[in-house]
């Protein structure tokens, strides 16, 4: 599902990430761990094709069988688009939209006809326990709620792998479990790969596989 080899990040002159390899498989949970500065979100936004890695010899991102560095701007938008849904630790919420025009927004950029995405939005938003705050604004919604309409907003294309940074950092401990099993839930419904960076103890145990990061580096996992 993901591939990466020989992946290496820096800015300015300052090694961020240092020949990094991974595989995550289709429908895993992996938990990325480390220390602040140790390059957990970097290399999230570059499995997230947010960021490039540096052109080096041998360096290889493969997301979903597809070689990232082949693809044109134009082509890498519609591909992450298509295939990456993200989780962000402040939900980044648009404040003017309903829970429910928030929820579709990326299927109307991938120009899905607007009465299916609204369709798939509302199944999305009732199998997470929102049928009752469709019509709400985001600041009407408890901080749950706000993450569970994120989580909508990720899905809501059915991307192949949902990538998470900090997704619980900025909950309640009760919200925070609830969010964690929902994790657990939608992989097994819809079959999503999760990589997930988090301090979070809880939510890093409950990951089929941890990888823990150092100075830039994979330490193990």
């Amino acid at each position: 599902m993901i591939q990466a080899k020989h992946i290496s990040k820096s800015y300015s002159g300052k090694e961020i990430l240092s020949d990094i390899h991974l595989n995550i498989d289709q429908k895993e949970i992996i938990s990325i761990v480390g220390p602040s500065g140790a390059g957990k979100t970097t290399l999230l936004q570059i499995i997230g094709t947010l960021e490039e890695p540096d052109n080096i010899p041998n360096s290889l991102l493969k997301v979903n069988h597809t070689s990232i560095a082949e693809l044109s701007n134009k082509q890498l938008a519609r591909f992450r688009n298509q295939n990456i849904g993200f989780v962000f630790q402040f939900h980044q919420l648009l404040p003017e939209f309903t829970a429910l025009e928030n929820t579709i927004l990326p299927a109307l950029i991938y120009a899905t006809d607007k009465k299916a995405a609204t369709s798939r939005a509302r199944s999305i938003l009732v199998d997470l326990g929102l049928e009752q705050r469709l019509g709400n604004k985001p600041n009407e919604l408890s901080g749950g709620e706000q993450q569970r309409v994120a989580v909508a907003r990720a899905l809501i294309n059915q991307p192949s792998i949902i990538l998470a940074d900090e997704p619980s950092g900025n909950l309640d401990s009760a919200s925070a479990d609830r969010l964690h099993q929902l994790f657990l839930d939608l992989r097994d419904k819809y079959g999503q790969t999760f990589v997930i960076v988090t301090h979070n103890k809880e939510l890093a145990a409950m990951a089929d596989r941890r990888v823990n990061m150092k100075d830039g580096r994979i330490v193990n996992g």
